[in-house]
């Protein structure tokens, strides 16, 4: 039994570890300089600092999710967060940006470090006081990479 539990902790731990990764590729990195969740009257309110150095295609396009979830059942998708090229920036503007009107869209400049921030507020929900906050890119058919390891739900500090 000793056995069975030590390995089911090393795993938990390399999925922590895995999750904490800053996302580097030949072309830059995407990583969270800053991320927090809290309580503030009635708003639960989600703060992200994204720097961006990687460099995009002139046709590619990359979707960041930001997801509230508990160690339960719940589970809150955030309006989602585009960085473009420059072609896909104007796709953005005449379709997507019409069908999703909260989502937020960077236009990549490659070559320079560039940070987007975000900033949403939900109802508050009492679920949330034991929240996560996760940030992973969508892809077609699945998702990959997490870009923010766990920022927990801090208490509303007027209380």
């Amino acid at each position: 039994m000793k056995t069975g539990g030590f390995f089911i902790i090393t795993i938990i731990l390399s999925l922590s570890i895995q999750a904490q990764t800053v996302v580097t590729k030949e072309t830059g990195t995407i990583r969270t300089t800053s991320s927090s969740l809290y309580k503030a009257g009635k708003e639960l309110v989600v703060s992200i600092s994204i720097d961006i150095t990687r460099d995009l295609s002139s046709n590619e396009s990359m979707v960041l999710v930001p997801i509230v979830c508990d160690t339960l059942e719940h589970r809150l998708e955030l309006p989602p967060i585009y960085i473009n090229s420059r072609k896909q920036h104007i796709v953005f503007l005449r379709e997507t940006s019409k069908k999703e009107k909260s989502a937020q869209a960077l236009q990549r400049k490659n070559g320079n470090k560039q940070t987007m921030h975000y900033l949403q507020s939900v109802p508050f929900e009492q679920w949330m006081n034991q929240a996560t906050l996760s940030l992973i890119e969508k892809s077609c058919a699945f998702t990959s990479t997490a870009y923010i390891r766990s920022a927990t739900c801090l208490p509303d500090p007027a209380s």
